[in-house]
């Protein structure tokens, strides 16, 4: 299945810059157009990325916004990365479960 667009989310973990590096590949393999996304916290967690890439930066919960700019976007696939889960996570979910639930387009979650 071919992508025209390819939306990954990123907070400067290592997990999320291994979801980036599969994004830019699976970009790269399908002529996708790649979207960096940023949620905006207190600091800033990711400063940069690469110059071909789309950048966003978002204030909100990661999972809504995420949520929410792939819908907008109307991208094909979403690219998250999930580093495991936390007690935390098995009471509210982790974002990338989240995102994940409902979800009407493709999601691909790196670990």
């Amino acid at each position: 299945m071919p992508f025209e667009r390819i939306l990954a989310a990123i907070d400067g973990s290592e997990c999320s810059d291994r979801a980036f590096a599969t994004a830019l590949e699976l970009a790269e393999l399908t002529a996708a157009r790649p979207t960096a996304l940023a949620i905006e916290g207190p600091l800033p967690a990711y400063a940069a990325t690469i110059g071909e890439v789309e950048e966003e930066i978002r204030p909100g919960h990661a999972a809504e916004v995420v949520s929410q700019v792939a819908a907008e976007g109307h991208y094909d696939l979403v690219v998250l990365g999930h580093g495991g889960h936390f007690v935390r996570d098995h009471l509210l979910g982790s974002t990338a479960d989240r995102v994940a639930e409902n979800a009407p387009w493709p999601v691909r979650i790196v670990r």
